[in-house]
């Protein structure tokens, strides 16, 4: 039987794989050349993607482990009779589950601050181009726009 944390980390690669290396699922929108509005979002996009997988993978991590070391604990705690033990095994849980929740924690924190600063940059490539746009297309006014100027400059 195949360990879960490999089937996980599998399932988590062949997820990205497909944005990182180019492909298209039958029917997905490719992107045509000189569109660089859709290559920012799919870049965008494929970068989302990667740190939410990186962060489900740190957020499990931690409860696997937890997972482990509560199965070995319950185990010796079968073995005993003593109270004091029993709540050894409590403080000991309680810590762990602490310990945990403040990794998860930090984890989806670090996750929040990373798709802020990359949505920052979109908006920052975004406008870039559309100032180089802007700067580089005549916009051919309208006879409506040209009447609106007109109003505006008597």
């Amino acid at each position: 039987m195949p360990d879960t944390q490999d089937v996980f980390k599998q399932s988590l690669e062949q997820r990205t794989a497909l944005p990182r290396n180019g492909l298209n699922t039958p029917g997905a929108i490719t992107i045509a050349g000189g569109n660089t509005k859709l290559e920012h979002l799919t870049d965008f996009a494929s970068d989302l993607q990667r740190l939410y997988t990186d962060a489900i993978q740190r957020h499990i991590d931690p409860v696997l482990k937890d997972h482990e070391d509560v199965s070995r604990h319950f185990a010796k705690l079968t073995q005993s009779r003593d109270p004091k033990e029993f709540a050894d095994f409590q403080l000991e849980l309680l810590g762990m589950m602490m310990e945990t929740a403040f990794v998860r924690a930090e984890t989806w924190g670090a996750l929040a601050d990373q798709v802020g600063h990359r949505y920052a940059e979109l908006v920052r490539e975004v406008a870039g181009d559309l100032q180089v746009q802007a700067a580089t297309q005549e916009v051919p006014e309208s006879g409506a726009g040209k009447r609106a100027a007109a109003k505006v400059s008597n």
